[in-house]
């Protein structure tokens, strides 16, 4: 290499001839751009439009003639026959043209090169392709985007194209590449070595590096846009044949209030909804348990995009605006705004707290807690000394004084073999409690009543544990206890660690302690609370009080009539029930009702996840 110091920006040139005109050539467009970035007038890219995968972002124009300056350049290079391999991939941003024909627009991890006038490798991320009008000198030349899992070819059209590597298996043995392609408008080919299939508006594909391409799901989108404060009342279910499919009740539409706004592929359950914008479709693969795929949805148009396909993914903690994800490739999050998976450092959700959460971290040596704030990804502070006794079986974890303090409750299971079915036994158990600022920790000893066959009755969660600022108050059984449930209050100091008093205990009332609390009944809806309230929960019995006084059933079979399921509204003014054939919706505050059939397809669908959006 040469050790002219030329121009900074550049590689040295080799001292063989083609690379010094390379290098030339390599001046001559530095100087190119040089003079663009200093001059006055900005060149502007038109934007994308708006569409049904994401929301396009504008470049700002001067970032936009640099990107159209560099796809000139690189389209000049491949015309003068320069070797493709040392074109460097294009950074993502805004569109970049394609000999005028064709126009993509990376996404914010794409990583792909432009191998030819209309040929582009991609090896991760997206991008969203999309043709411009054909020039008069003739027809438009078909466009090929080359990914892993295969390859996508198009004369013209609007469509995205992602491309995804997961693990194949849970134990990650190998790796697959997975390929999606949602089309917006035209025709889209997507094609590998065990097949080929094209697809249209509003079709996803779907190939992988062991399976041929195929279509993995059908959108049908409204016509038109719904009203701010609409409310819909989304279905997510398994059909006939183990089709996943979603399906949406519009109370605004009057002629077809039912209508199937997605067809997915296969599957071993119906799409799971697992956030406001997220969905969970869990699918069999050949050679593999099961793999997953993750799109993201917005629900009120139905615009759609695939953000993770392959592998294993659940989720382990939601928030406005995130979803924290464990899967095959590692923790993720999912950020609503952006669209984006990134890499997160939450290996799993201890604890809840009312703003922060406890969580473990993903770290490879030995387990890290942490006190971590999920609106930010920011870990505040590391736990030491965390109680780890959370991961053993039966045990439990609350928070106590305004979150200051953790408490674990750990059965001690070394007695179990001795627990015989119908007989009462003592066990004894230890409770963790640690300061969450002061990073300290301290164990007690309790017991509690266990029987053989049932499992272990803890007493000791919940109500029936309460710490003052130097003491600690927790029932127990009293020592040489022959009487069934007898029970005793233990007071212990928090310093010393040492018993202050006993005193009896009800064990009915702390039994009832323990039990959880009932949702609370909407006051305009106890009116409706009549025959049956103390045999359903108190949702269905609106329900069959809304139906008995709009004389929509007969009287003899509203005594035992069961739901597929009962949906109240968020705003509490609107109910869907689903029974046997029939959705019958309610507005309360309107005093109307509604009794729609139900499709056929819905009738022995199994089982449905319901839903309520309301549009913003």
């Amino acid at each position: 290499m040469s050790d002219s110091p030329g121009n900074p920006r550049l590689e040295p040139p080799g001292s063989d001839d083609q690379s010094l005109r390379d290098y030339g050539r390599q001046l001559a467009m530095d100087a190119l751009l040089q003079s663009v970035l200093k001059s006055d007038k900005v060149v502007q890219l038109p934007a994308p439009e708006r569409s049904l995968w994401q929301q396009h972002r504008t470049g700002l124009a001067l970032a936009a003639c640099l990107l159209l300056c560099i796809g000139i350049a690189g389209v000049v290079v491949y015309q003068e026959g320069r070797s493709i391999s040392k074109v460097r991939p294009h950074p993502p941003g805004a569109a970049i043209v394609l000999a005028a024909d064709w126009k993509i627009s990376p996404g914010p991890s794409a990583s792909y090169r432009v191998v030819g006038t209309h040929a582009v490798q991609l090896d991760r991320g997206e991008l969203f392709v999309h043709s411009v009008p054909a020039s008069a000198d003739g027809p438009r030349a078909a466009l090929s985007v080359t990914t892993p899992g295969g390859t996508v070819s198009a004369s013209e059209t609007q469509c995205y194209v992602g491309t995804f590597q997961s693990k194949a298996t849970q134990s990650g043995e190998t790796m697959i590449s997975s390929t999606r392609v949602l089309v917006l408008a035209g025709m889209v080919t997507l094609t590998n070595a065990l097949g080929t299939i094209s697809g249209r508006s509003n079709d996803v594909l779907a190939a992988d590096t062991d399976q041929a391409p195929a279509e993995v799901m059908k959108l049908v989108p409204p016509q038109k846009s719904r009203p701010s404060g609409s409310t819909l009342f989304q279905m997510f279910v398994r059909e006939k044949d183990d089709i996943a499919a979603a399906w949406e009740f519009d109370p605004a539409a009057q002629d077809q209030p039912v209508t199937q706004r997605c067809v997915f592929r296969k599957s071993h359950w119906q799409a799971d909804p697992i956030s406001d914008r997220l969905i969970r479709l869990q699918w069999p693969q050949a050679g593999k348990l099961y793999s997953v795929d993750l799109y993201s949805v917005n629900f009120a148009d139905w615009s759609l995009r695939p953000v993770l396909s392959g592998g294993s993914a659940h989720s382990i903690g939601v928030m406005p605006g995130r979803t924290y994800l464990q899967t095959s490739d590692g923790p993720r999050v999912f950020d609503e705004k952006t669209g984006t998976l990134a890499p997160s450092p939450v290996k799993s959700v201890v604890h809840q707290l009312k703003t922060d959460w406890i969580v473990e971290l993903d770290r490879k040596d030995k387990p890290v807690y942490a006190l971590f704030d999920p609106a930010t990804g920011n870990i505040k502070r590391e736990l030491k000394d965390f109680p780890v006794g959370t991961d053993e079986p039966g045990a439990r974890g609350f928070t106590l004084d305004h979150d200051e303090r953790y408490c674990v409750v750990n059965g001690d299971y070394s007695k179990d073999e001795n627990l015989q079915f119908g007989v009462e036994s003592i066990i004894d158990q230890t409770m963790t409690l640690y300061d969450m600022k002061e990073g300290t920790r301290k164990n007690f000893t309790a017991r509690i009543r266990a029987e053989g066959g049932s499992g272990f009755r803890v007493l000791t969660a919940g109500s029936a544990i309460a710490f003052g600022k130097d003491n600690l108050r927790y029932t127990s059984i009293p020592a040489g206890a022959k009487v069934p449930g007898q029970l005793e209050w233990v007071v212990v100091d928090l310093k010393t660690g040492k018993e202050v008093s006993r005193e009896p205990a009800d064990a009915a009332a702390v039994d009832r302690m323990n039990e959880p609390v009932a949702e609370p009944v909407p006051a305009h809806l106890t009116k409706y609370l009549g025959q049956g309230a103390a045999t359903r929960n108190w949702l269905e019995c609106v329900a069959v009080e809304l139906i008995r006084a709009k004389s929509l059933i007969p009287e003899a079979q509203l005594q035992d009539v069961k739901f597929n399921f009962v949906e109240l509204s968020p705003d509490q003014q609107k109910l869907l029930a689903m029974r046997d054939g029939s959705f019958y919706y309610f507005d309360l505050q309107k005093e109307t009702s509604r009794v729609i059939p139900v499709p056929d397809k819905l009738k022995d669908a199994y089982p449905i996840t319901v839903r309520t959006v309301q549009i913003p």
